[in-house]
């Protein structure tokens, strides 16, 4: 119970004889329940934690009787403790209307679909620990601050496409010349796992690198494109890299089968900026990327 005066050493002991030992989290300071959890966490075995969750939801009193019709029966409850394979990660309750006995392979059966259970919260647990580290890695690669340059102020908005895919191979970069040139990436790697991510790593660290040396954009997705043939990966990454001037207004455009980039005008007017599409990175060209140099018009504050 949420209230009982469960202690740490009865929760262990509970646990190390075979049943799941459950703290008792009500009456409590959250400092007081995490030091009994602390305490009972280094036996490494599994157990639950009782806590009163309040429901501000308004109670309809005639399904509050019938729920009480319903329990109040001479009924039998069996809980199933689910086993993850390492340790129990939850409990499976089985109601009947009636005492009864089960036989062996009713037993069996239950026992197997507990393990059904246990094997699928595992997967799923392990499947969310797994796009918290994706998350982390992606966060880390991608840039904590864009460049400005005198003439030109940059931001940059990242949101994912669905609720569900928070992770991928998506990524953006500024990499500033000198005073009055910088170069503009904007890339995209298959698929929304930890792969992805780490992957696109590689690519930004490789644009960086052959912008920096002073490369017109197509060479560098052309230098990038040949490091990823070498690294045989199976992904497909496409990539738009943009240089650009700021005291002339050119910008020259290269595609690595990516979107090309869009602009907008001074007469608040979106256009695009096209450039030859290309091969995605990685997949060797019979021939060499090309890219297209545009004129922007000037902003006259």
């Amino acid at each position: 119970m949420a209230g009982s005066p469960t202690t740490p050493e009865l929760v262990v002991a509970a646990a190390c004889a075979g049943s799941l030992g459950f703290l008792a989290g009500g009456y409590k300071t959250a400092r007081m329940l995490g030091d009994q959890i602390a305490r009972v966490r280094p036996a490494g075995a599994g157990f639950g934690v009782n806590l009163f969750v309040p429901n501000r939801v308004p109670v309809d009193p005639g399904a509050f009787r019938a729920f009480a019709r319903v329990i109040a029966r001479d009924r039998q409850l069996i809980d199933l403790p689910v086993d993850g394979g390492r340790q129990v990660v939850g409990v499976c309750c089985l109601a009947f209307d009636a005492p009864r006995d089960f036989p062996p392979e009713e037993r069996a059966l239950l026992g197997m679909m507990a393990g059904l259970l246990g094997a699928a919260v595992d997967r799923v647990e392990l499947s969310a620990r797994q796009r918290a580290v994706a998350e982390c890695l992606q966060r880390t690669l991608l840039p904590p601050v864009l460049p400005d340059l005198p003439r030109l102020v940059t931001t940059a908005r990242y949101r994912p496409a669905t609720v569900t895919s928070k992770v991928g191979g998506d990524w953006y970069d500024v990499i500033r010349l000198s005073d009055d040139r910088a170069v503009l990436v904007v890339g995209d790697v298959e698929g929304h796992a930890m792969e992805s991510a780490a992957l696109m790593g590689q690519d930004r660290t490789a644009t960086a690198s052959y912008a920096t040396e002073g490369h017109r954009p197509a060479a560098v997705i052309e230098r990038t494109g040949r490091l990823l043939a070498r690294l045989r990966t199976d992904l497909t990454v496409t990539c738009c890299v943009v240089s650009l001037d700021t005291l002339d207004g050119t910008a020259e455009v290269a595609l690595a089968g990516h979107p090309p980039p869009r602009v907008r005008r001074p007469d608040g007017t979106i256009g695009v900026l096209d450039a030859p599409a290309n091969l995605p990175l990685g997949v060797c060209p019979a021939g060499v990327y090309q890219g297209r140099e545009h004129t922007l018009e000037p902003v006259r504050c």
